[in-house]
């Protein structure tokens, strides 16, 4: 019992001397101004406006789901080094640490929605991840929102998606204490 405590002490100091050191990641500031909601007193003389509704969001998404298949994305370089680096064959594995975009399941489905001002996706996802040479299984969805910004001298609208929370199923995989 005194070594499990004496772990989690060294883990605790270790992760804020690390946060100390050096800091908490920080995502770069989107270029431009955002995007505010419309002035609802109309439109200045010469303004173009282009409206899209939900029904458009959740006709591209069945489109790309259907045509194109699901998106996936790759996590971290876990799963294959950079060139000229030697992992330890215990890292090596099958695993392909990635996560793919499904349409939805039954707790959630993947969709485009305006309400507040503000655009969110809920994104029902499914995957692996190799921690230590561990291929763990992940599923859930992700509960995101998006930023848009608009720079002006380079005509070219931004956007950033913040995750605000991620749902796991089997999530006490992550939970080993």
């Amino acid at each position: 019992m005194k070594y499990i405590l004496i772990l989690l002490l060294g883990l605790l100091l270790g992760a804020g001397a690390a946060v100390f050191f050096l800091g908490t990641p920080r995502a770069k500031a989107v270029p431009g101004v955002a995007v505010k909601t419309p002035d609802p007193s109309g439109d200045p003389a010469a303004t173009v406006v282009v409206s899209l509704s939900n029904s458009f969001f959740d006709g591209l998404l069945g489109s790309i789901f259907k045509d194109l298949g699901p998106p996936s994305f790759q996590l971290g370089n876990l799963a294959q080094p950079p060139a000229g680096e030697i992992r330890h064959a215990v890292f090596q594995s099958g695993c392909t640490s990635t996560i793919t975009l499904a349409p939805g399941d039954s707790n959630a489905k993947t969709q485009v929605q305006f309400a507040n001002g503000k655009i969110s996706a809920p994104l029902v996802f499914s995957g692996t991840y190799n921690l230590a040479g561990n291929c763990i299984q992940l599923k859930g969805w992700a509960q995101t929102t998006i930023d848009l910004s608009f720079d002006a001298s380079r005509q070219t609208l931004y956007g950033r998606v913040n995750v605000e929370g991620v749902n796991l199923e089997n999530a006490g995989a992550f939970a080993p204490f």
